[in-house]
């Protein structure tokens, strides 16, 4: 999912199923990708589904959002990519690591947090706005 190709495929499965590229929150890992996509286009209702690559998937679980929604068109795929591969940077023999796209924090502007850790527990995310421009660093 994190490369520009799975992330025009991923949009495209989106589209094709919603009419629209918009979620409430987009979880992607190298692999795979959880959604949460909007009901509708008024209300908070979601429902989540997982992407492997060639389908989107139903997981029958539903929920109400907390956050606004964001249109993944209006993400940069390059600054996604260059924020995953700095986070990665920054943290000593990464085991895992994601990037969790939401709608707008209002106190800050992050819309993109990409996050990594080890098999130590130690880990950080940065967060950036939908252009790829970083906002905060966080490490533990």
């Amino acid at each position: 999912m994190l490369s520009p190709a799975g992330w025009a495929d991923l949009l495209a499965a989106i589209q094709e199923q919603t009419g629209q590229m918009v979620v409430f929150d987009a979880t992607l890992y190298p692999t795979y990708a959880v959604l949460e996509l909007p009901e509708d286009r008024e209300t908070r209702r979601y429902a989540r589904y997982y992407w492997d690559g060639s389908m989107l998937e139903s997981q029958d679980s539903f929920g109400t959002a907390s956050g606004p929604r964001v249109d993944l068109a209006d993400i940069s795929v390059d600054g996604m990519l260059r924020l995953s591969k700095r986070v990665r940077s920054i943290i000593e023999e990464p085991t895992s690591y994601y990037v969790l796209v939401r709608g707008k924090d209002s106190r800050d502007g992050a819309v993109v947090y990409a996050y990594a850790n080890n098999k130590y527990s130690e880990g950080g995310y940065l967060s950036a706005d939908e252009n790829g421009k970083r906002i905060r660093k966080v490490t533990w």
